[in-house]
């Protein structure tokens, strides 16, 4: 996600996604100019500078000499979770005003959640590496919802893949619930599979398997994570259904037509828009020039964080309801799949 796109990514996404590297959506912003690569193995970082026209200078092994070295307008953070917070203060300390990070955050909940109160505090626009809430496809399905094109919403749900991994790809299903339904969650009831042996007191040495979750907002509408393949989003509300189908490949407004149930079926034009990656880096341009703010609050972050940790509490209790004010806050989740972790 930081330099480059593996040709088995680029088969796997229609073109709507492209650019997706947090360097590729850079390079096609005219007003942002690439300055700095870091990277702990230095011949990585050296070869991601040299594909990207710099030179072996700009190559970094040390975050914090090359802030201080450079002292960038915007930041992009592209590592797997462990030290990314660190990374994040790191940036806000050496005065960065704006920052891309990968999701999630953190491998425990409250770290997250100080980080994210301290990006508030400070005046530090964030965008996070939960990208469909940047593309078209779906802010187009918020638009028809707002416009109160279904009625009042009553159900989200989001079929990502078949028992998916909860750091690694879930962060993606609980920002769709939140970006549709808002951050005012009340519940959590979920069952997960966990690896033999790797859960230990208040530590899960795995990315647990979510085989299903449901979230209760405050204002009684529910939202869904299945383990259907196929990622789609369904959006049902009193008067219709909006259905988001093939990860963004098609928007379906779904009416009663002249019947009473929601049988006809229009296919809505998506606009050309930019990538996902594109519009999070176009949004904090925007946000440094002063002209709007970015478009996820800090507060949407951490209430992700805290739906994941209330997800996993909910499953190690047998699936009972959990608020998410009493999701386990001791809770270490390593996400760690073999060597590697999310």
């Amino acid at each position: 996600m930081g330099v480059a796109t593996t040709e088995r990514t680029r088969a796997l996404l229609s073109k709507q996604w492209f650019p997706l590297s947090h360097a590729d959506a850079a390079h096609e912003n005219e007003r942002i100019e690439i300055v700095a690569v870091c990277d702990a193995d230095a011949e990585r970082a050296r070869e991601a500078a040299r594909g990207l026209g710099l030179t072996e200078a700009s190559a970094f092994t040390d975050a914090q000499a090359m802030l201080h070295a450079v002292k960038p307008d915007i930041c992009s953070i592209a590592t797997r979770t462990p030290g990314r917070v660190d990374l994040i203060r790191l940036a806000i300390d050496a005065g960065v005003k704006a920052i891309h990070s990968e999701k999630p955050l953190s491998q425990t909940l409250l770290d997250g959640e100080n980080l994210m109160e301290e990006v508030q505090k400070r005046g530090v626009h964030f965008t996070y590496g939960t990208l469909r809430r940047f593309m078209a496809p779906y802010r187009l399905a918020k638009k028809l919802v707002e416009e109160g094109r279904i009625g009042p919403l009553r159900e989200i749900v989001v079929d990502h893949n078949f028992k998916d991994l909860l750091l690694w790809s879930h962060p993606h299903s609980v920002d769709l619930l939140l970006f549709f339904g808002g951050a005012e969650v009340e519940s959590v009831n979920a069952v997960c599979e966990f690896e033999d042996g790797a859960v230990s007191g208040n530590t899960v040495d795995c990315d647990p398997r979510v085989d299903f979750a449901r979230v209760r907002f405050k204002s009684g509408c529910l939202g869904m994570i299945t383990s259907t393949t196929g990622m789609n989003v369904r959006l049902t509300g009193d008067e219709g259904a909006i259905h988001i189908v093939g990860n963004g490949e098609r928007v379906e407004l779904h009416d009663k037509g002249q019947g009473t149930f929601f049988t006809r079926r229009t296919v809505l034009e998506v606009p050309p828009a930019p990538s996902g990656t594109a519009q999070a880096l176009r949004e904090l341009v925007s946000a440094l020039d002063g002209e709007a703010a970015v478009s996820i609050a800090p507060d949407e972050v951490a209430m992700n964080q805290r739906v994941l940790w209330s997800i996993v509490s909910s499953a190690l209790a047998n699936g009972a309801t959990v608020r998410v004010n009493e999701a386990n806050e001791k809770l270490v989740i390593t996400g760690r799949t073999g060597a590697l972790t999310a």
